[in-house]
This record gives structure tokens, sequence and C-alpha cells, in this order.
């Protein structure tokens, strides 16, 4: 499985090199997500167990 995924994932950052608009909004777009996942974990009123 991974054997595919190196490819796949060298074609993909290929590409998105060659466009840096789509790189752009592409971390925008991933670092928004991990800030709403972030102030939904920080917001959540479940326990923390260990």
């Amino acid at each position: 499985m991974n054997a595919a995924v190196m490819p796949a994932a060298a074609r993909v950052s290929g590409s998105l090199a060659a466009r840096p608009r789509v790189m752009t909004a592409q971390r925008f777009a991933s670092g928004g997500l991990l800030g709403v996942f972030a102030l939904r974990t920080a917001l959540s009123r479940t326990p923390v167990s260990t």
C-alpha cells in the first residue's frame, strides 16, 4: 500500500508546486481545518481520561 501512495504523493506534490495559488489555497484550507479541530477540542466538555 505504501508503495502506491508514495508515487501518487510525489505526483500531487509536483503539480501543486507548479501552481502556487492552488498550493496557497490548500495551505489555508488545511490550516483552517486544523484550527477548527483545535477549537472543537478546546471547547469540548468531555473529560480527558488517562
